[in-house]
């Protein structure tokens, strides 16, 4: 039993590190690059500069410009962000998996 508590702790601390990575990341780079990833048909700049230029150009925030990149986006791009698809087991970050990752785990 104590073996199973040592491993358990160790691995949810694990993803707490991972989870706090990937919270970092988002806040360094902004949601239009964190999210963009999963949007291959988007092809505009997604920088911090990039996003706050279009604003200035055409009025649109953030949020418009992360709808209007998400109409771009596949059933299968929606299902993987999401972590709804069924290939990939129940991770909190498998839905940051590279396309050969999945393929991989299968």
């Amino acid at each position: 039993m104590y073996f199973f508590k040592k491993k358990l702790l160790a691995y949810v601390t694990c993803n707490l590190c991972r989870l706090e990575a990937e919270q970092k990341r988002l806040e360094r780079i902004g949601p239009m690059g964190y999210y963009s990833e999963w949007v291959k048909a988007w092809k505009r700049d997604t920088s911090r500069e990039a996003i706050q230029k279009h604003f200035e150009e055409t009025g649109e925030d953030e949020n418009a410009q992360l709808i209007a990149m998400f109409c771009h986006q596949t059933d299968r791009e929606f299902r993987i962000m999401m972590g709804t698809d069924v290939r990939i087991r129940r991770d909190p970050l498998a839905m940051r998996m590279r396309e050969d990752l999945i393929k991989q785990s299968i």
